[in-house]
């Protein structure tokens, strides 16, 4: 009776024994998938609340490539509450150089001066301009333009 006793106790320690290994073993598979996962998700490209009432505007036209001088925009979209707001965008260097320079994004109403700087090739950026008191009304597409030499000299460097 005490071997039959003895076999059970061994066959219980010998399950438990198994039960605890899978279970090391499951933990630390779980833990090396939510570090990996984790590390993932802590990249944030771009997370913004709206302010209640904000319009936004964006269409097939203001999302497609428009292109000067090998620097090209697209993916525009505009928010705005009242006539405050920004313009969002991105630029995109096409040319084989390194570019640095400013150009005129201009609706039917209004423009905007878009900066960038030290764009590599192939490479683009989001470019936000911030506006107050700017009454935008036709913004169905866009066009690119060079700046005026007074707008240029209007500019602080």
């Amino acid at each position: 009776m005490k071997k039959k006793i003895n076999e059970n106790m061994n066959l219980i320690i010998i399950v438990l024994s198994i039960l605890i290994l899978i279970l090391i073993i499951l933990s630390l598979v779980l833990i090396s998938k939510s570090n990996s996962t984790t590390g993932s998700e802590n990249i944030i490209l771009d997370e913004v609340v709206e302010l209640p009432g904000t319009k936004i505007i964006s269409n097939d036209k203001l999302k497609q490539e428009h292109c000067l001088n090998d620097v090209c925009v697209s993916e525009v979209s505009i928010y705005k509450v009242g006539n405050d707001g920004r313009l969002e965008c991105k630029v995109e260097n096409k040319s084989e150089k390194i570019k640095t320079g400013y150009f005129k994004l201009v609706f039917e109403s209004t423009s905007f001066i878009i900066a960038y700087r030290d764009l590599k090739p192939g490479i683009f950026e989001k470019s936000v301009a911030q506006f107050t008191n700017k009454k935008i009304t036709d913004t169905s597409d866009y066009v690119l333009e060079e700046l005026s030499k007074e707008e240029q000299k209007s500019i602080i460097k």
